[in-house]
């Protein structure tokens, strides 16, 4: 789970159940779901990122994806949860799981996650509601345990994500009202 970002993460408690849980994150078998705030308004309601990830060549740990460039495969799947003009809420799924995988992608895509210092081109104004972190949460994990039987684990986003969700719909709503004036 990247620093700053919420949610659930998995931990074995014994030398099998790691193994197990190794391989499935290997094999790309583990269910891994996100709610993820990105900046503007995603064109589609679904889509599959594909690029490759990179190094940027400045940072020692920050990635860009490259299509035109070999490097470590991701794959992000990602459907429209609800939009908001200024930003969307998306839920992404991972097939593969790259160190800031959905950060890098969706930034790629002009769609940087809200709060995020790392992967937003800082030139750009500011996001209109300010948030301290990203805003990406790691609301579903799903595996297999070693002896076949099935986890399916879910959490809401925490308070903080709920009240930027609560902001934006408000500013919706006034957006909204302007547009369409009441008669008189």
């Amino acid at each position: 789970l990247d620093k700053d970002s919420s949610g659930l993460v998995a931990f074995a408690t014994s030398k099998r159940g790691l193994q197990s849980l190794q391989k499935q994150l290997e094999d790309h078998s583990m269910g891994r779901t996100y709610d993820a705030l990105v900046e503007g308004n995603v064109v589609g309601d679904s889509g599959t990122f594909r690029e490759d990830l990179v190094g940027d060549g400045t940072h020692r740990r920050r990635w860009v994806a490259r299509p035109d460039e070999r490097g470590k495969p991701a794959v992000t799947h990602w459907e429209v949860v609800q939009r908001f003009g200024v930003a969307t809420l998306v839920e992404a799924r991972l097939r593969t799981g790259r160190t800031h995988q959905i950060r890098i992608h969706f930034s790629h895509a002009g769609h940087p996650l809200v709060g995020d210092q790392v992967y937003r081109d800082l030139r750009k104004p500011a996001f209109p509601i300010p948030f301290k972190r990203q805003a990406l949460h790691a609301g579903h994990l799903g595996w297999e345990k070693p002896d076949g039987g099935k986890v399916s684990v879910t959490t809401p986003p925490p308070k903080d994500f709920e009240e930027l969700l609560a902001a934006l719909r408000k500013r919706k709503e006034r957006a909204g009202t302007r547009a369409n004036p009441s008669p008189p």
